[in-house]
């Protein structure tokens, strides 16, 4: 009797050894879950980029920005994850996890779609979730990701507003959401700043500047032109008056300028005979400048 409860025993221990086994060498589509919800209590951004398909995982660009957001305290990961099984999906190779979890108090749920990638790896498709702003270049918890307009985010509640270092509109902090595999909005209210002001004067007045020194009659992109019967050389320009520019912000992070009266600029150059031209004019000046990768960025339009 004892040796057949020994038995019974050694056999049990045999069974959960080969199970466990089993489980490490084919893990189930409810495990990848679990270490990706897991990933992000931990704020581990690589752990939880590794559970997700291919095609979904992070842009590159994006990775540095985004470790910093996950570790950044403004950042609240989902809590009480509670998974309800999987289901098939299409293929042989496609699984549906029902999971539940926390953001903030408030409960959500999510179906995750996972792919087999080989012979045991199950990683998610739709892990992440996306946010639609109106400010390009929006920090995320202080960080800008990118300089578009959409932000792909892993699950969490997140902090958007203007980067410490915006060059041109600052804009009051609002909270977003994210959950898997939807699309979130969020409306941010720029304000163009006292330094945003300067830097597009300054820019436009480097535009002028770089128009003046060129040596073309017709300079591309510049507001001011020469149209000759016949072909000129040693073309010089000179801007005689800058007008004052108008600036205002028409949507936000885009700002137009005009000028509030003509600027004047002057042109010599040397006709074919040897002659000198001369000619006075005046010029417009409209543009529009945007924020470009931390710098305000201007041009002239016609």
């Amino acid at each position: 009797m004892v040796r057949r409860v020994l038995l019974t025993g050694v056999a049990l221990a045999l069974v959960l050894v080969g199970y466990t086994l089993f489980q490490a060498a084919f893990p189930s589509p409810e495990a990848t879950v679990k270490r990706y919800f897991n990933a992000l209590a931990d704020r581990d951004m690589v752990q939880a980029d590794e559970q997700l398909s291919g095609t979904a995982v992070l842009e590159f660009e994006t990775h540095g920005g985004m470790w910093s957001a996950l570790i950044d305290r403004r950042y609240q990961p989902p809590t009480g994850v509670q998974m309800g099984g999987w289901q098939r999906s299409g293929t042989g190779a496609e699984r549906v996890v029902a999971v539940q979890y926390e953001l903030g108090g408030v409960t959500h749920s999510s179906l995750l779609r996972l792919h087999r990638e080989g012979s045991a790896v199950w990683r998610i498709t739709n892990g992440l979730g996306t946010v639609a702003v109106n400010l390009a270049g929006t920090a995320v918890n202080g960080q800008r990701l990118t300089t578009s307009k959409s932000l792909r985010l892993f699950p969490g509640i997140y902090e958007l507003g203007t980067a410490p270092n915006a060059p041109m509109v600052t804009a009051a902090p609002v909270t977003v959401v994210v959950t898997p595999d939807r699309a979130e909005t969020a409306e941010l209210r720029a304000t163009l700043t006292d330094a945003g002001v300067k830097a597009v004067k300054q820019r436009m007045d480097a535009l002028l500047i770089e128009c003046e020194r060129t040596s073309h009659p017709a300079p591309p992109g510049c507001p001011f032109s020469f149209t000759a019967i016949a072909r000129i050389s040693q073309v010089k320009w000179t801007i005689i008056s800058r007008p004052e520019l108008v600036i205002e912000q028409v949507e936000p992070g885009v700002v137009s300028v005009r000028g509030a009266g003509p600027g004047s600029v002057r042109l010599s150059a040397v006709d074919p005979g040897g002659a000198t031209v001369g000619h006075v004019d005046t010029f417009p000046v409209n543009g529009k400048c945007v924020e470009a990768d931390g710098k305000v960025s201007c041009t002239f339009i016609p």
